[in-house]
């Protein structure tokens, strides 16, 4: 395990810019700190990026429901199950 130091930091910092070409900054530190530190690797496989992404929007139906049995809480167990299944 290698230990990064702080003008490692810093320079990734610099060279990183707010956006380049259309991506967002953290895209861009993300790759140079992949290229300089490969492993492990900080990239989320594609099959696991929309992991979470509905918790709030399911959450906020079963909150707003009023019909125990509409399946808004099974939905929302279903979506906090994968998530802790995939933080595991």
């Amino acid at each position: 395990m290698s230990t990064i130091s702080v003008s490692d930091l810093v320079e990734v910092c610099v060279k990183a810019p707010i956006t380049y070409s259309d991506k967002l900054g953290d895209y861009v530190i993300t790759k140079l700190l992949e290229e300089k530190y490969p492993g492990p690797s900080l990239e989320v496989p594609p099959e696991k990026a929309s992991v979470g992404s509905k918790i709030f929007s399911t959450f906020i139906g079963f909150l707003k429901s009023k019909d125990l049995s509409d399946g808004t809480e099974q939905t929302l167990l279903t979506e906090l199950t994968m998530f802790n299944d995939y933080i595991k």
